[in-house]
């Protein structure tokens, strides 16, 4: 559930609280994540923020690198104040080259969104969200296109009016959208959407 007011303290930094068109953008990354069980892309799989945790240190002082934060995929995902679109598997090529350019490696680093590198869903009947393997575009296409897909999923246990945190337990959920989409979200796939056709636009068109 989301806060009616709320302190952010990445930039662009600020108060929204709702009736603030941000409100509603901050709302359309949300709903990502529990409409489509989209990962975040401001941090990497392990948890650490892209923003806050990557720190580099010498012999006088230690500094934030922000480098990486800039080098991920500008999304919805990663902050949706700035970017109202969903990652493509353009984004993640160009990030993975970064990383490996960095690091040597992009696996340990890469987002919460590509999930956990050390493990697949390849030996099971359910797909665990945390381990997606792919953008947000193409998980989304997965979800919107699959027979019979099987979600491993967080079910809440209590009432949504209760106050608090709400426990969940795990459940399998059965997805059976079989949308046909005339298109597959490939590396050179670039969304066919303007200014005002992004999942933040949308929804601070409806909010505000």
């Amino acid at each position: 559930m989301m806060s009616k007011k709320f302190l952010r303290l990445t930039p662009p930094r600020g108060i929204s609280e709702m009736d603030d068109v941000r409100w509603g953008r901050t709302l359309a990354h949300e709903l990502g994540h529990y409409v489509f069980w989209l990962g975040d892309e401001y941090m990497d799989w392990r948890g650490n923020s892209y923003y806050w945790d990557y720190i580099t240190c010498d012999d006088f002082a230690c500094y934030p690198e922000r480098d990486v934060y800039y080098a991920a995929p500008d999304s919805v995902m990663k902050n949706d104040w700035v970017w109202s679109e969903l990652s493509t598997p353009k984004d993640y090529e160009e990030f993975h080259k970064y990383l490996n350019n960095t690091y040597g490696d992009w696996k340990p680093y890469t987002t919460d969104q590509w999930g956990n590198t050390t493990r697949t869903n390849e030996n099971s009947d359910e797909v665990d969200p945390g381990i997606w393997h792919s953008s947000a575009w193409e998980t989304v296409y997965k979800i919107l296109t699959g027979d019979n897909l099987k979600i491993k999923a967080c079910i809440p246990q209590k009432d949504f009016n209760v106050k608090g945190s709400i426990p969940c337990s795990m459940k399998t959920l059965v997805l059976e959208n079989k949308i046909y989409l005339d298109f597959t979200p490939t590396s050179e796939f670039t969304p066919k959407t303007g200014p005002y056709t992004g999942v933040s636009y949308f929804m601070e068109v409806i909010w505000g």
